[in-house]
């Protein structure tokens, strides 16, 4: 093994200790808000004051900012829940061109240099998220305009190498004409919190996330010199055998007044305050209400008799997790519909079937109203 080797094997073992120890702190984080927003969203309810409801609308906004740092921060560490499909990623980086335009801002021409055919099995947002990343890096490493060239095309791995297993892949390669990065810099460049700029508005999460995102889905990236001079990142991901375009996106569904489930809900956490303001808020929405601290708690209660049309869990619980409950309460009671919570925690395969709808943390009272009604409806697709 050469010297080079081994100070790549060693830098992606301190990026994985890494990833761990943040991974935790945003799903921790994304639980602390999950608590703060509901208890705004009430706030806003019962609230007349209009100073007050002022303050409640701007601590709203820090809590959607401290939400879009917790989900870069899962990003980077491989905990975000990913939708898999087929996708072309010719056709996805066509399709979001214009937003591309947009990251990377007016004065940077953005151009697809080479489209080979290919495939991969990804999830499309989080694909997408990482090429506006990208877009957003170029348009600060040429404040004085240039080019952001995107190439597509196939590898074959014949032997494993430090990041990735032998096999065929799917590269996406976003290269700048900026001015590139220091031999150090390039070193440090995926660390998370690590960043090049003076201003405090960047946190240094651009390239880990986009890592992240990558390794989540099997691959990797790659930060390099181009030929410009300027920075080369190459996405590898492993491809799909089966390719299918990536469907259109449509217009968001209007937020307007959200619906009014009529419904009992076991709500089961073992965060009190969580408990409470998810107890407060469904009230509000004209549900009724029953509260379990745990998994046995909560098997207590289904298997004492009341009627129970929905369970809302948390993912991670001390003893039992969430999923467990889950599959143990509808040997008890089949077909009950359930909701899972999760600050960041991925479903395995295989678990959390039937009629099951997954609520990320935080979310809105208005979030939370819309996915009981899909669940109660049966209008609603399996988490896997």
């Amino acid at each position: 093994m050469t010297q080079q080797d081994r100070e790549s094997i060693e830098r992606a073992q301190r990026l994985d200790a890494m990833s761990q120890l943040v991974g935790r702190f945003a799903h921790d984080l994304s639980n602390l808000l999950a608590t703060i927003v509901l208890n705004l969203n009430l706030i806003e309810k019962k609230c007349a004051d209009p100073t007050a409801l002022g303050f409640a609308a701007s601590a709203l906004r820090a809590a959607d900012r401290g939400a879009s740092l917790a989900q870069r921060m899962l990003a980077f560490a491989g905990r975000q829940q990913l939708a898999r499909s087929p996708t072309d990623l010719g056709h996805l980086v066509s399709r979001m061109r214009d937003t591309l335009a947009r990251s990377a801002g007016p004065d940077v021409e953005v151009v697809l240099r080479r489209a080979e055919a290919a495939s991969a099995s990804v999830d499309a947002d989080q694909i997408e998220f990482a090429l506006a990343s990208l877009a957003e890096n170029a348009r600060e490493a040429m404040p004085r305009g240039g080019r952001l060239a995107i190439e597509i095309a196939n590898t074959r791995l014949a032997a494993e190498t430090s990041d990735l297993a032998p096999g065929d892949y799917a590269v996406i390669a976003v290269e700048d004409t900026g001015d590139g990065m220091s031999e150090e810099a390039r070193e440090r460049a995926f660390e998370p919190f690590f960043t090049t700029k003076a201003t405090q508005e960047h946190l240094g999460l651009g390239l880990s996330v986009v890592l992240g995102i990558a390794k989540q889905h099997g691959g990797t990236a790659r930060l390099m010199r181009a030929a410009s001079g300027g920075c080369r990142i190459e996405i590898h991901l492993p491809c799909a055998t089966e390719p299918e375009h990536v469907a259109t996106a449509g217009a968001a569904a209007p937020l307007g007044r959200a619906p009014r489930p009529k419904a009992t809900v076991l709500v089961v956490d073992d965060d009190p305050d969580l408990r409470m303001v998810a107890e407060d808020g469904l009230k509000s929405l004209g549900c009724d209400v029953l509260l379990a601290d745990c998994g046995p708690t909560a098997l207590h209660i289904l298997g004492s008799g009341p009627a129970v049309d929905l369970l809302m869990v948390d993912v991670r619980m001390a003893g039992m997790d969430g999923l467990e409950l889950i599959e143990r309460a509808r040997a008890l009671r089949p077909g009950l519909k359930a909701l899972i919570m999760t600050g960041g925690a991925e479903v395995p395969q295989g678990r959390g079937r039937g009629a099951t709808a997954l609520l990320r943390k935080p979310f809105r009272a208005a979030d939370l109203a819309r996915s009981i009604a899909s669940l109660l409806s049966g209008n609603v697709h399996r988490t896997q």
